[in-house]
């Protein structure tokens, strides 16, 4: 049982680069630290947390959550990341810091807020919560490995990323601004027009919520080759959209879903991006042929004029 308080480890145990704890945790109150020890930037907490109190993480390095925690307080987390492989059920909401990072595949029964990056799956997986409230300046970061629908039922191998947010209502407390990004990462050898990926946002009710993601700033990478210099996530490195093919747009909508998830099937809305022909290519296209038309008629009419 712990009252706030520090709670950290030393790189003796468990497997290199992680440390383990598997003992339950109670919160009697207030918020207990979790270090995470820079020889080890593992920290796995495998059973359970429970109590009124709340947790925060500091310094770099990752703290996992792989059981079912069900202690009351918030959850911050000021650096470093959360990985969520298990389940939060009690507390009363997370808090992401500026620069950190979210992630995992597991259920987090609150609403998400903060200034930094939440990145849903596995590699990619689901992520289940409750609500986003965006006004800190929360980010996002999905990752499509194939053209379709997540497999639902899969948590940890959807295929695609899903952030699935429970809140039929209000799945967003604000509509997202320009000041929130959304990074999609098409994990793909070859990407053509056509290519349709669904995943990301998904709301388990049954209203459009377009208007509610329109605004953000998206922002497309694709792995290719793998040898793009753009940016690295994930330990892969990619192409922007445009160094990897700039004939190619992407367009981006919400469209009615049924998921089958592990829990049961919901009929309920995600998000759709399409790969389409950049805007400048269709316009320039569309100069070139109606040049072409003209220069048709010009010659005809010369024709015309010589035989009269």
């Amino acid at each position: 049982s712990v009252a706030g308080g520090t709670i950290r480890t030393n790189a003796q145990s468990g497997v290199a680069g992680t440390n383990t704890l598997s003992g339950p945790i109670l919160l009697l109150g207030g918020t207990a630290t979790f270090e995470v020890n820079p020889n080890a930037p593992l920290l796995r907490r495998t059973g359970t947390v429970g109590g009124s109190g709340g947790i925060m993480k500091t310094q770099a390095g990752t703290l996992e959550i792989a059981g079912p925690s069900g202690y009351a307080g918030a959850t911050t987390i000021a650096a470093g990341s959360l990985l969520v492989r298990g389940s939060l059920t009690g507390t009363s909401g997370v808090a992401v810091g500026g620069g950190t990072w979210r992630s995992g595949a597991g259920t987090i029964a609150a609403a998400r807020s903060g200034a930094g990056r939440v990145s849903p799956g596995s590699s990619p997986g689901i992520l289940t919560a409750t609500q986003v409230d965006p006004t800190g300046g929360l980010d996002h970061a999905f990752e499509f490995t194939a053209p379709g629908s997540p497999a639902y039922g899969s948590p940890t191998a959807s295929v695609n990323a899903v952030l699935r947010l429970t809140d039929a209502a209000t799945p967003f407390a604000t509509p997202l601004a320009n000041g929130n990004v959304i990074d999609v990462y098409f994990d793909v050898g070859t990407l053509a027009v056509g290519d349709t990926f669904r995943g990301g946002f998904f709301t388990d009710g049954a209203g459009d919520f377009s208007a509610a993601v329109a605004n953000a700033t998206y922002a497309y990478w694709v792995r290719g080759d793998g040898s793009g210099t753009s940016r690295t996530f994930d330990g892969k490195a990619y192409f922007s959209l445009t160094g990897f093919n700039p004939t190619l747009g992407v367009t981006r909508s919400t469209v009615a879903e049924t998921a089958a998830f592990a829990g049961g099937t919901v009929n309920g809305q995600v998000t759709q991006f399409v790969v389409v022909p950049e805007p400048g290519t269709v316009v320039l296209g569309g100069i070139a042929a109606a040049a072409l038309v003209l220069a048709g008629i010009r010659r005809h009419a010369a024709r015309t004029r010589g035989r009269s």
